[in-house]
Protein backbone atom coordinates (compact mmCIF):
# COMPACT_ATOMS: atom_id res chain seq x y z
CA UNK A 1 0.00 0.00 0.00
CA UNK A 2 1.45 3.43 -0.80
CA UNK A 3 0.73 6.36 0.15
CA UNK A 4 -0.17 9.18 -2.38
CA UNK A 5 2.37 11.83 -2.71
CA UNK A 6 0.33 14.48 -4.68
CA UNK A 7 -1.14 16.03 -1.01
CA UNK A 8 -1.75 13.94 2.24
CA UNK A 9 -2.88 15.36 5.51
CA UNK A 10 -0.10 17.37 7.68
CA UNK A 11 1.32 14.78 9.60
CA UNK A 12 1.66 17.02 12.39
CA UNK A 13 -2.77 16.49 12.61
CA UNK A 14 -2.44 12.77 12.51
CA UNK A 15 -0.20 12.02 15.37
CA UNK A 16 -3.21 12.95 17.91
CA UNK A 17 -4.91 10.52 16.46
CA UNK A 18 -2.36 7.54 15.79
CA UNK A 19 -1.66 7.86 19.68
CA UNK A 20 -5.06 6.20 20.41
CA UNK A 21 -5.09 3.35 17.32
CA UNK A 22 -3.15 0.09 16.60
CA UNK A 23 -0.09 -0.31 14.32
CA UNK A 24 -1.37 -0.95 10.74
CA UNK A 25 0.06 -3.58 9.07
CA UNK A 26 1.22 -2.33 5.53
CA UNK A 27 -0.75 -3.90 2.63
CA UNK A 28 2.16 -5.38 0.20
CA UNK A 29 3.25 -8.55 0.71
CA UNK A 30 6.56 -7.85 -1.55
CA UNK A 31 9.60 -8.26 0.83
CA UNK A 32 12.19 -6.92 -1.74
CA UNK A 33 13.12 -4.02 0.44
CA UNK A 34 14.99 -1.41 -1.64
CA UNK A 35 15.29 -2.46 -5.02
CA UNK A 36 17.21 -1.11 -8.46
CA UNK A 37 14.60 0.81 -10.08
CA UNK A 38 15.36 3.59 -12.03
CA UNK A 39 15.26 7.23 -9.96
CA UNK A 40 12.53 9.53 -10.62
CA UNK A 41 12.30 13.21 -9.27
CA UNK A 42 9.74 15.03 -7.74
CA UNK A 43 7.17 14.25 -4.99
CA UNK A 44 7.46 15.07 -0.57
CA UNK A 45 8.30 12.01 1.60
CA UNK A 46 7.42 12.26 5.03
CA UNK A 47 10.37 11.21 7.81
CA UNK A 48 9.26 10.40 11.34
CA UNK A 49 11.92 12.17 14.08
CA UNK A 50 11.91 10.12 17.20
CA UNK A 51 13.34 12.83 19.34
CA UNK A 52 13.06 16.25 20.49
CA UNK A 53 14.62 19.03 17.96
CA UNK A 54 14.89 22.41 19.53
CA UNK A 55 17.70 23.89 17.57
CA UNK A 56 18.51 23.54 14.17
CA UNK A 57 22.19 25.82 14.15
CA UNK A 58 24.44 22.95 12.55
CA UNK A 59 26.95 24.61 15.55
CA UNK A 60 25.07 24.88 17.93
CA UNK A 61 22.75 21.52 18.24
CA UNK A 62 24.27 18.15 19.38
CA UNK A 63 21.08 16.40 19.20
CA UNK A 64 20.71 13.43 16.35
CA UNK A 65 17.40 13.78 15.55
CA UNK A 66 17.66 17.56 14.64
CA UNK A 67 20.93 17.01 12.79
CA UNK A 68 19.23 14.28 10.50
CA UNK A 69 17.30 17.31 8.45
CA UNK A 70 20.52 19.98 9.05
CA UNK A 71 22.80 17.71 7.13
CA UNK A 72 21.11 18.30 4.15
CA UNK A 73 20.91 21.85 4.42
CA UNK A 74 24.79 22.30 5.00
CA UNK A 75 27.62 21.30 3.82
CA UNK A 76 31.00 20.77 5.38
CA UNK A 77 34.97 21.86 3.97
CA UNK A 78 35.47 17.36 3.90
CA UNK A 79 33.50 14.99 3.34
CA UNK A 80 34.07 10.93 5.49
CA UNK A 81 33.17 7.98 3.27
CA UNK A 82 30.62 5.61 5.08
CA UNK A 83 32.37 2.71 3.40
CA UNK A 84 36.14 3.47 3.95
CA UNK A 85 35.96 6.05 6.74
CA UNK A 86 38.28 7.92 4.66
CA UNK A 87 38.19 11.92 4.50
CA UNK A 88 37.29 13.22 0.78
CA UNK A 89 37.34 16.75 -0.61
CA UNK A 90 34.09 18.52 -0.70
CA UNK A 91 33.85 22.33 -0.23
CA UNK A 92 37.54 22.25 0.37
CA UNK A 93 39.11 20.74 -3.20
CA UNK A 94 42.15 19.62 -1.34
CA UNK A 95 44.37 20.32 1.91
CA UNK A 96 47.91 20.24 3.29
CA UNK A 97 48.40 19.47 6.60
CA UNK A 98 52.28 20.40 8.38
CA UNK A 99 54.41 17.56 10.04
CA UNK A 100 53.33 18.46 13.41
CA UNK A 101 49.15 19.12 12.32
CA UNK A 102 49.73 22.47 13.70
CA UNK A 103 48.29 24.31 10.53
CA UNK A 104 46.06 23.20 7.94
CA UNK A 105 45.79 24.97 4.46
CA UNK A 106 42.50 24.21 2.74
CA UNK A 107 41.59 25.31 -0.79
CA UNK A 108 38.17 26.69 -1.41
CA UNK A 109 36.01 24.95 -4.05
CA UNK A 110 35.44 27.80 -6.66
CA UNK A 111 31.19 27.72 -7.84
CA UNK A 112 29.45 26.93 -4.89
CA UNK A 113 26.62 29.38 -3.76
CA UNK A 114 24.30 29.39 -0.64
CA UNK A 115 20.88 29.30 -0.97
CA UNK A 116 20.73 33.37 0.19
CA UNK A 117 22.59 33.38 -3.64
CA UNK A 118 25.91 34.15 -2.48
CA UNK A 119 29.08 32.91 -3.07
CA UNK A 120 31.12 30.41 -0.67
CA UNK A 121 34.82 32.19 -0.41
CA UNK A 122 37.48 31.50 1.79
CA UNK A 123 36.57 34.68 3.67
CA UNK A 124 33.19 33.09 4.12
CA UNK A 125 35.12 30.08 5.61
CA UNK A 126 37.41 31.92 7.56
CA UNK A 127 33.93 33.59 9.29
CA UNK A 128 32.42 30.38 10.07
CA UNK A 129 35.57 29.59 12.30
CA UNK A 130 35.83 32.80 14.14
CA UNK A 131 31.63 32.52 14.69
CA UNK A 132 32.16 28.94 16.41
CA UNK A 133 34.77 30.01 18.82
CA UNK A 134 32.67 33.07 19.43
CA UNK A 135 30.16 30.82 20.45
CA UNK A 136 32.10 29.50 22.95
CA UNK A 137 29.73 26.62 25.36
CA UNK A 138 26.63 27.39 23.01
CA UNK A 139 29.22 25.01 20.53
CA UNK A 140 30.45 22.07 23.02
CA UNK A 141 31.22 20.25 20.23
CA UNK A 142 33.10 22.88 18.02
CA UNK A 143 34.59 24.34 21.10
CA UNK A 144 36.58 20.64 21.50
CA UNK A 145 37.46 20.75 17.60
CA UNK A 146 39.17 24.03 17.70
CA UNK A 147 41.28 23.38 21.33
CA UNK A 148 44.58 25.20 20.78
CA UNK A 149 43.33 26.95 18.05
CA UNK A 150 45.63 30.07 17.10
CA UNK A 151 44.17 31.84 14.08
CA UNK A 152 42.30 31.38 10.55
CA UNK A 153 44.01 33.15 7.90
CA UNK A 154 42.97 33.96 4.06
CA UNK A 155 45.28 33.49 1.43
CA UNK A 156 43.47 34.03 -1.94
CA UNK A 157 41.13 30.74 -2.47
CA UNK A 158 42.97 29.00 0.35
CA UNK A 159 42.37 28.80 4.26
CA UNK A 160 44.89 28.26 6.44
CA UNK A 161 43.72 27.11 10.25
CA UNK A 162 46.60 27.47 12.65
CA UNK A 163 46.76 25.70 16.20
CA UNK A 164 48.99 26.32 18.86
CA UNK A 165 49.59 22.82 19.35
CA UNK A 166 49.22 19.52 17.36
CA UNK A 167 45.53 18.92 16.40
CA UNK A 168 45.71 15.45 14.80
CA UNK A 169 42.10 15.28 14.87
CA UNK A 170 40.69 18.30 13.20
CA UNK A 171 41.08 16.99 9.51
CA UNK A 172 38.09 14.58 10.41
CA UNK A 173 36.63 17.48 12.44
CA UNK A 174 35.73 19.39 9.21
CA UNK A 175 33.90 16.50 7.83
CA UNK A 176 31.26 16.59 10.77
CA UNK A 177 27.77 18.29 10.27
CA UNK A 178 29.31 20.95 13.36
CA UNK A 179 31.52 22.64 11.26
CA UNK A 180 29.04 22.73 8.20
CA UNK A 181 29.53 26.40 6.43
CA UNK A 182 26.90 29.13 6.91
CA UNK A 183 26.88 32.04 4.39
CA UNK A 184 28.11 35.46 5.48
CA UNK A 185 24.48 36.87 6.09
CA UNK A 186 23.54 34.18 8.16
CA UNK A 187 25.88 35.68 11.13
CA UNK A 188 23.82 38.67 10.58
CA UNK A 189 21.40 36.79 13.20
CA UNK A 190 21.58 35.74 16.90
CA UNK A 191 22.22 32.64 17.68
CA UNK A 192 19.06 31.92 18.88
CA UNK A 193 18.10 32.83 15.68
CA UNK A 194 20.12 30.65 13.72
CA UNK A 195 18.85 27.73 16.50
CA UNK A 196 14.95 28.58 14.77
CA UNK A 197 16.77 28.09 11.18
CA UNK A 198 17.64 31.39 10.60
CA UNK A 199 20.25 30.82 7.95
CA UNK A 200 21.75 30.15 4.44
CA UNK A 201 23.35 26.80 3.83
CA UNK A 202 25.34 25.07 0.62
CA UNK A 203 23.59 21.97 0.18
CA UNK A 204 20.78 20.18 -1.51
CA UNK A 205 17.88 21.09 0.72
CA UNK A 206 17.27 24.33 1.96
CA UNK A 207 15.03 24.93 5.41
CA UNK A 208 11.88 26.62 4.76
CA UNK A 209 9.56 25.85 8.09
CA UNK A 210 10.58 24.68 11.08
CA UNK A 211 8.25 24.18 14.28
CA UNK A 212 10.26 23.48 17.66
CA UNK A 213 9.02 20.15 19.13
CA UNK A 214 6.70 19.77 16.09
CA UNK A 215 8.14 19.20 12.44
CA UNK A 216 11.00 20.70 10.38
CA UNK A 217 10.69 21.00 6.50
CA UNK A 218 13.35 21.23 3.94
CA UNK A 219 13.00 21.82 0.10
CA UNK A 220 15.36 20.97 -2.60
CA UNK A 221 17.63 23.38 -4.29
CA UNK A 222 17.40 23.03 -8.32
CA UNK A 223 21.29 24.56 -8.77
CA UNK A 224 22.48 22.51 -6.01
CA UNK A 225 25.77 21.00 -8.25
CA UNK A 226 28.73 20.19 -5.71
CA UNK A 227 28.28 17.07 -4.43
CA UNK A 228 31.46 14.97 -3.21
CA UNK A 229 32.59 12.55 -5.81
CA UNK A 230 32.40 9.43 -4.25
CA UNK A 231 28.47 9.95 -3.51
CA UNK A 232 25.87 7.54 -5.98
CA UNK A 233 24.39 11.03 -6.98
CA UNK A 234 24.88 13.93 -8.48
CA UNK A 235 22.82 17.64 -9.14
CA UNK A 236 20.06 18.43 -7.33
CA UNK A 237 18.39 16.18 -5.15
CA UNK A 238 15.59 13.97 -6.12
CA UNK A 239 12.90 14.58 -3.42
CA UNK A 240 11.84 17.78 -4.19
CA UNK A 241 10.21 17.75 -0.23
CA UNK A 242 11.06 16.67 3.12
CA UNK A 243 8.88 16.79 5.68
CA UNK A 244 10.02 15.56 9.28
CA UNK A 245 7.67 15.62 11.55
CA UNK A 246 9.00 14.71 15.23
CA UNK A 247 6.74 12.04 17.03
CA UNK A 248 8.91 10.80 20.58
CA UNK A 249 6.21 7.97 20.74
CA UNK A 250 7.76 4.84 18.82
CA UNK A 251 3.73 3.38 18.67
CA UNK A 252 2.95 6.04 17.07
CA UNK A 253 5.65 6.18 14.67
CA UNK A 254 5.28 3.08 13.32
CA UNK A 255 1.98 3.62 13.12
CA UNK A 256 2.23 6.50 10.87
CA UNK A 257 4.68 4.49 9.01
CA UNK A 258 2.55 1.22 8.87
CA UNK A 259 -0.71 3.57 7.80
CA UNK A 260 1.19 4.77 4.56
CA UNK A 261 1.01 8.13 6.51
CA UNK A 262 4.81 8.26 6.68
CA UNK A 263 7.74 6.78 4.15
CA UNK A 264 10.02 6.28 6.83
CA UNK A 265 10.97 6.19 10.80
CA UNK A 266 13.78 6.91 12.69
CA UNK A 267 14.22 4.89 16.12
CA UNK A 268 12.54 1.82 15.22
CA UNK A 269 12.01 -0.37 18.71
CA UNK A 270 13.15 -3.90 18.97
CA UNK A 271 9.34 -5.73 18.93
CA UNK A 272 8.36 -3.71 15.92
CA UNK A 273 11.44 -4.40 13.57
CA UNK A 274 9.98 -7.88 12.34
CA UNK A 275 6.51 -6.65 10.87
CA UNK A 276 8.57 -4.03 8.55
CA UNK A 277 11.84 -6.45 7.34
CA UNK A 278 9.82 -6.95 4.30
CA UNK A 279 6.06 -6.73 3.57
CA UNK A 280 6.36 -3.97 1.70
CA UNK A 281 8.99 -2.17 3.78
CA UNK A 282 12.57 -1.86 4.24
CA UNK A 283 14.96 -1.68 7.48
CA UNK A 284 18.47 -0.01 7.88
CA UNK A 285 20.55 -0.40 10.71
CA UNK A 286 24.15 0.73 11.49
CA UNK A 287 26.21 1.00 14.93
CA UNK A 288 26.46 4.64 15.52
CA UNK A 289 30.54 5.37 15.59
CA UNK A 290 31.58 7.41 18.77
CA UNK A 291 31.02 7.11 22.44
CA UNK A 292 28.83 4.14 23.35
CA UNK A 293 25.74 4.71 25.49
CA UNK A 294 26.45 4.69 28.91
CA UNK A 295 26.04 5.82 32.10
CA UNK A 296 28.73 8.63 33.45
CA UNK A 297 29.57 8.90 37.16
CA UNK A 298 29.04 12.06 38.60
CA UNK A 299 32.20 13.49 40.27
CA UNK A 300 30.69 14.90 43.06
CA UNK A 301 28.06 12.04 43.86
CA UNK A 302 28.48 11.12 47.98
CA UNK A 303 27.72 7.50 47.34
CA UNK A 304 29.52 7.06 44.43
CA UNK A 305 33.13 8.52 45.54
CA UNK A 306 33.20 5.10 46.76
CA UNK A 307 35.49 2.89 44.61
CA UNK A 308 34.05 0.12 45.30
CA UNK A 309 30.57 0.86 45.07
CA UNK A 310 31.13 2.23 41.37
CA UNK A 311 32.66 -1.52 40.47
CA UNK A 312 30.18 -3.07 42.32
CA UNK A 313 26.84 -1.79 40.31
CA UNK A 314 28.88 -1.58 37.31
CA UNK A 315 29.33 -5.19 37.30
CA UNK A 316 25.90 -5.76 38.02
CA UNK A 317 24.97 -4.60 35.15
CA UNK A 318 23.90 -7.78 32.34
CA UNK A 319 24.86 -6.06 28.87
CA UNK A 320 23.33 -8.85 27.23
CA UNK A 321 20.01 -8.70 29.20
CA UNK A 322 19.72 -5.12 27.55
CA UNK A 323 20.22 -5.79 24.42
CA UNK A 324 17.75 -8.62 24.35
CA UNK A 325 15.31 -7.38 25.57
CA UNK A 326 15.07 -3.19 24.80
CA UNK A 327 16.93 -2.89 22.37
CA UNK A 328 17.47 -3.38 18.69
CA UNK A 329 18.36 -6.99 16.91
CA UNK A 330 20.91 -5.85 15.12
CA UNK A 331 22.50 -3.92 18.83
CA UNK A 332 25.47 -5.41 20.83
CA UNK A 333 26.49 -4.91 24.37
CA UNK A 334 29.26 -2.03 24.92
CA UNK A 335 32.64 -3.53 24.77
CA UNK A 336 34.36 -0.11 25.88
CA UNK A 337 33.68 3.52 25.49
CA UNK A 338 34.23 3.71 21.96
CA UNK A 339 31.64 1.64 19.67
CA UNK A 340 32.94 -1.35 17.32
CA UNK A 341 32.36 1.19 14.27
CA UNK A 342 34.65 3.88 15.44
CA UNK A 343 37.89 4.22 14.37
CA UNK A 344 40.71 3.34 17.06
CA UNK A 345 38.62 1.77 18.87
CA UNK A 346 39.48 -1.30 21.48
CA UNK A 347 37.56 -4.88 23.05
CA UNK A 348 37.18 -3.97 26.76
CA UNK A 349 34.79 -6.55 27.29
CA UNK A 350 36.82 -7.97 29.86
CA UNK A 351 36.14 -5.20 32.64
CA UNK A 352 32.43 -4.76 32.27
CA UNK A 353 32.08 -8.82 32.33
CA UNK A 354 28.80 -9.56 34.43
CA UNK A 355 29.83 -10.75 38.15
CA UNK A 356 26.38 -10.28 40.57
CA UNK A 357 28.26 -12.23 43.38
CA UNK A 358 31.46 -10.07 43.66
CA UNK A 359 28.83 -7.21 43.02
CA UNK A 360 27.01 -8.20 46.40
CA UNK A 361 30.65 -9.60 48.44
CA UNK A 362 32.22 -5.74 47.43
CA UNK A 363 28.98 -4.31 48.67
CA UNK A 364 29.31 -5.81 52.18
CA UNK A 365 32.76 -5.33 52.33
CA UNK A 366 32.03 -1.49 51.88
CA UNK A 367 29.63 -1.46 54.77
CA UNK A 368 26.01 -1.13 52.66
CA UNK A 369 23.49 -3.57 54.54
CA UNK A 370 20.47 -5.17 53.29
CA UNK A 371 17.45 -3.61 54.65
CA UNK A 372 13.46 -4.90 54.43
CA UNK A 373 12.68 -3.76 50.90
CA UNK A 374 15.70 -4.96 49.78
CA UNK A 375 17.65 -2.07 49.29
CA UNK A 376 20.78 -1.41 51.18
CA UNK A 377 21.99 1.75 53.72
CA UNK A 378 24.77 2.65 55.19
CA UNK A 379 24.94 5.07 57.71
CA UNK A 380 21.16 6.04 57.02
CA UNK A 381 21.42 6.79 53.36
CA UNK A 382 19.63 4.38 50.61
CA UNK A 383 21.54 3.39 48.10
CA UNK A 384 19.65 4.73 45.70
CA UNK A 385 21.18 6.88 42.52
CA UNK A 386 19.74 9.84 40.68
CA UNK A 387 20.00 9.18 36.64
CA UNK A 388 19.30 12.10 34.46
CA UNK A 389 18.41 10.62 31.12
CA UNK A 390 16.13 11.40 28.15
CA UNK A 391 12.32 10.23 27.74
CA UNK A 392 13.55 7.59 24.87
CA UNK A 393 15.79 6.04 27.51
CA UNK A 394 12.86 5.47 29.82
CA UNK A 395 12.60 2.06 29.27
CA UNK A 396 16.19 1.21 29.73
CA UNK A 397 16.93 2.47 32.89
CA UNK A 398 13.60 0.78 34.03
CA UNK A 399 15.37 -2.63 33.06
CA UNK A 400 18.89 -1.28 34.64
CA UNK A 401 16.35 -0.61 37.86
CA UNK A 402 15.83 -4.41 38.09
CA UNK A 403 18.83 -5.35 37.75
CA UNK A 404 20.68 -2.62 40.15
CA UNK A 405 17.71 -4.23 42.46
CA UNK A 406 19.04 -7.81 42.34
CA UNK A 407 22.37 -6.76 44.15
CA UNK A 408 20.26 -3.85 47.08
CA UNK A 409 20.65 -1.03 45.00
CA UNK A 410 18.15 1.45 42.85
CA UNK A 411 17.68 4.20 40.33
CA UNK A 412 15.42 7.00 40.37
CA UNK A 413 14.50 8.49 37.27
CA UNK A 414 15.21 11.87 36.50
CA UNK A 415 14.14 12.85 32.87
CA UNK A 416 15.92 15.83 31.30
CA UNK A 417 14.00 18.76 29.56
CA UNK A 418 15.64 21.82 28.34
CA UNK A 419 16.36 23.25 31.55
CA UNK A 420 17.77 20.19 33.60
CA UNK A 421 19.93 19.81 30.27
CA UNK A 422 20.79 23.49 30.47
CA UNK A 423 21.67 23.01 34.45
CA UNK A 424 24.02 19.20 33.51
CA UNK A 425 26.13 21.21 30.83
CA UNK A 426 26.57 24.04 33.40
CA UNK A 427 28.40 21.64 35.43
CA UNK A 428 25.17 22.20 38.43
CA UNK A 429 23.49 18.65 37.93
CA UNK A 430 22.19 16.77 41.15
CA UNK A 431 21.96 13.93 39.58
CA UNK A 432 24.38 10.66 40.28
CA UNK A 433 24.61 9.41 36.79
CA UNK A 434 24.18 10.41 33.41
CA UNK A 435 23.00 8.70 30.11
CA UNK A 436 24.83 9.40 27.47
CA UNK A 437 26.03 8.55 24.56
CA UNK A 438 27.48 10.98 21.56
CA UNK A 439 27.96 9.98 17.43
CA UNK A 440 31.35 11.29 15.88
CA UNK A 441 33.48 8.66 13.76
CA UNK A 442 36.71 9.85 15.58
CA UNK A 443 37.93 9.15 19.48
CA UNK A 444 38.14 12.39 19.97
CA UNK A 445 34.96 12.24 21.23
CA UNK A 446 36.14 10.60 24.63
CA UNK A 447 37.89 14.10 25.14
CA UNK A 448 34.93 16.39 24.69
CA UNK A 449 32.74 13.97 26.72
CA UNK A 450 34.99 13.22 29.33
CA UNK A 451 37.85 16.19 29.45
CA UNK A 452 37.23 19.01 32.02
CA UNK A 453 37.96 21.98 29.65
CA UNK A 454 35.05 20.81 27.57
CA UNK A 455 31.82 18.76 28.47
CA UNK A 456 33.40 17.51 31.48
CA UNK A 457 30.53 15.08 32.35
CA UNK A 458 32.27 12.95 35.14
CA UNK A 459 32.19 17.10 36.60
CA UNK A 460 36.37 16.64 37.50
CA UNK A 461 37.08 19.81 39.76
CA UNK A 462 40.77 20.36 38.11
CA UNK A 463 42.85 18.52 35.37
CA UNK A 464 44.60 15.61 36.32
CA UNK A 465 46.23 12.32 34.24
CA UNK A 466 42.69 11.60 31.91
CA UNK A 467 42.76 15.42 30.78
CA UNK A 468 46.48 14.23 30.37
CA UNK A 469 46.05 11.93 27.92
CA UNK A 470 42.64 12.92 26.16
CA UNK A 471 44.81 15.94 25.15
CA UNK A 472 47.79 13.71 23.95
CA UNK A 473 45.99 11.09 21.71
CA UNK A 474 44.19 14.36 19.87
CA UNK A 475 47.36 15.89 19.18
CA UNK A 476 49.37 12.37 18.11
CA UNK A 477 50.16 12.07 14.40
CA UNK A 478 51.20 9.00 14.33
CA UNK A 479 48.07 6.18 14.42
CA UNK A 480 49.78 3.70 16.50
CA UNK A 481 51.19 6.29 19.44
CA UNK A 482 47.60 7.27 19.30
CA UNK A 483 46.19 3.60 19.51
CA UNK A 484 48.13 3.51 22.44
CA UNK A 485 47.23 6.73 23.79
CA UNK A 486 43.69 5.70 23.34
CA UNK A 487 43.33 2.71 24.84
CA UNK A 488 44.87 4.25 28.02
CA UNK A 489 42.10 6.24 28.28
CA UNK A 490 39.98 3.80 28.16
CA UNK A 491 42.28 1.47 30.76
CA UNK A 492 41.73 4.55 33.26
CA UNK A 493 38.24 5.38 33.00
CA UNK A 494 36.99 1.84 32.96
CA UNK A 495 39.71 0.45 35.55
CA UNK A 496 38.38 3.58 37.96
CA UNK A 497 34.46 2.67 36.61
CA UNK A 498 34.06 6.41 36.12
CA UNK A 499 31.59 5.36 32.98
CA UNK A 500 29.38 2.17 32.63
CA UNK A 501 28.95 1.24 29.03
CA UNK A 502 25.73 -0.30 28.70
CA UNK A 503 25.09 -1.00 24.49
CA UNK A 504 26.33 0.31 21.10
CA UNK A 505 23.97 2.82 20.07
CA UNK A 506 22.19 1.17 17.33
CA UNK A 507 20.16 3.61 14.55
CA UNK A 508 17.61 1.66 13.09
CA UNK A 509 15.35 3.23 10.45
CA UNK A 510 12.43 1.39 8.73
CA UNK A 511 10.87 2.80 5.16
CA UNK A 512 7.87 1.74 2.88
CA UNK A 513 9.34 0.71 -0.27
CA UNK A 514 8.05 3.42 -2.23
CA UNK A 515 11.16 5.24 -0.90
CA UNK A 516 13.98 4.22 -2.96
CA UNK A 517 17.80 4.96 -3.03
CA UNK A 518 17.95 6.04 1.25
CA UNK A 519 21.42 5.73 2.59
CA UNK A 520 23.60 6.25 6.01
CA UNK A 521 26.14 8.68 5.82
CA UNK A 522 29.43 8.28 8.09
CA UNK A 523 27.17 9.37 11.67
CA UNK A 524 24.76 6.09 10.49
CA UNK A 525 22.34 9.26 9.68
CA UNK A 526 19.92 8.51 6.72
CA UNK A 527 21.20 10.07 3.52
CA UNK A 528 17.91 11.32 1.57
CA UNK A 529 20.50 13.38 -1.00
CA UNK A 530 19.69 10.84 -3.84
CA UNK A 531 16.66 9.33 -2.11
CA UNK A 532 13.26 9.08 -4.29
CA UNK A 533 9.80 8.23 -4.45
CA UNK A 534 8.38 5.52 -6.80
CA UNK A 535 5.02 6.05 -8.21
Amino acid sequence: MSPSHNRRPRVAALVATLAVTTLISGCSADPSGQDDSSPQAGGTAIVALDFSVTCLDPQQTTGFAALLPVQHAVDQLTYQNPDTGKIEPWLATDWTIDEHSTTFTFTIRDGVTFSDGSNLTADVVARNIEEIIALGALSPLGTSYFAGFDRAEVDGDQVVISFTEPNAQFLQATSTTTLGILSASSFDATPEQRCAGEYSGSGPFTLTSFTPDSEVVIERRSDYDWAPTSAAHTGAALLERVEFPIVPEAGVRTGLLGSGQADAVMGVFREDEAGFDGNGHWLLARANPGFTNSLIVNGHSAILTDPQVREALQIAIDRQEVVDTVLSSTASPATGLLTSTSPFATDFHDLLALDVDRSRQLLDDAGWTIGDDGIRTKNGTRLSLRVAHFPVQSELIALLNQQLHTVGAELVSQIIDAGAWEKIIAGEGDHDLLQRNLTRADPDVLRNQLGSAYSNFLYLDQPGELDRLLEAQAAATDDQQRQDLVDQVQTLVLGENLVWPISEQNQVYAGNTDLQGVTLDSASRLNLYGAWLED
